[in-house]
């Protein structure tokens, strides 16, 4: 994307949003997210890791969820100074969720030689990702900030839990060492 030219506007793009600015046009919006899906390997969530003899997870055109995800980002800073007591207990079963869907992502990862299988690249790598335990403080807040956007997020994030757990429960039963936080 470098070499292209298209990862620095994206860049500029985010940190405007970051700022505060919602006053992005339809096209800017595109943009942004055709350049953020690219980023994050979001093709690679549809076609999935053939050689593991793992599906991809995602059908259809993601982009109009990720510049509805644009319009979240310019109020996450406010959003995160009103969260209630209540909103972070809550959200600690679900980041306990996020945590072990990001050690089975890192393992995949791992097992296919490509830091960016399955489309979940940003768990494990870039700004949002390498170590779960430096980033959790930042990830716990994200989610929670987005359980309020998105109030579906928890049921999303509990219908894959239960296949998650399942999965790494078989690699300690394989003898392979999985984290445990």
């Amino acid at each position: 994307m470098a070499r292209a030219g298209r990862l620095a506007p994206m860049l500029s793009t985010m940190f405007q949003l970051l700022g505060g600015s919602s006053e992005l046009t339809q096209e800017q919006r595109v943009a942004f997210a055709r350049d953020f899906a690219d980023y994050a390997s979001v093709e690679k969530a549809k076609t999935g890791v053939p050689e593991l003899g793992i599906p991809g997870w995602l059908s259809g055109d993601a982009s109009g969820d990720l510049q509805d995800g644009s319009r979240i980002i310019p109020s996450f800073f406010t959003t995160m100074e009103t969260l209630t007591d209540e909103e972070l207990v809550t959200t600690r079963d679900l980041f306990r969720k996020y945590e072990r869907m990001a050690i089975l992502v890192e393992f995949i990862q791992k097992a296919a030689k490509d830091e960016a299988a399955l489309g979940m690249g940003l768990l494990t790598r870039g700004p949002f990702g390498s170590d779960i335990e430096e980033m959790g403080p930042l990830m716990f807040t994200a989610i929670a900030v987005l359980r309020r956007a998105k109030p579906d997020l928890a049921e999303k994030i509990n219908e894959i839990a239960a296949p998650v757990e399942a999965t790494l429960e078989k690699f300690r039963e394989a003898g392979i060492k999985v984290p445990e936080y």
